[in-house]
């Protein structure tokens, strides 16, 4: 049952922000992120992550997957400013590491 949930989750943010099935990985560890999140009425309103780890869970680092992101690219040259920005989009995050997966719209 709980392996249908995960499913269903991963295929509704895939599907919701319009991206690739190669991306199928991505969505998946933020579904179980999500649902870990989410109070549960098996557990009277609780989340998982409360009943592990006894206080509330933090909302602040989700992001919304697919939103256009744009990463600062430094130079190696000897110019000082000309380091440029370019576009990508937010897919997830790395595993047990804090920051971004992002997707280059050019390449």
């Amino acid at each position: 049952m709980k392996h249908r949930r995960v499913f269903n989750v991963t295929r509704t943010l895939r599907f919701q922000a319009n991206l690739l099935l190669k991306f199928w990985g991505e969505c998946a560890p933020i579904a179980i992120h999500l649902i870990n999140r989410t109070p549960s009425r098996v557990l009277k309103g609780k989340t998982s992550y409360k009943v592990l780890y006894e206080h509330k869970p933090s909302y602040d680092h989700i992001c919304v997957i697919r939103s256009l992101s744009f990463a600062q690219i430094h130079s190696k040259g000897k110019e000082k400013f000309a380091s440029r920005s370019r576009k990508y989009i937010f897919v997830g995050h790395p595993l047990r590491k804090k920051g971004w997966k992002l997707y280059d719209l050019d390449t």
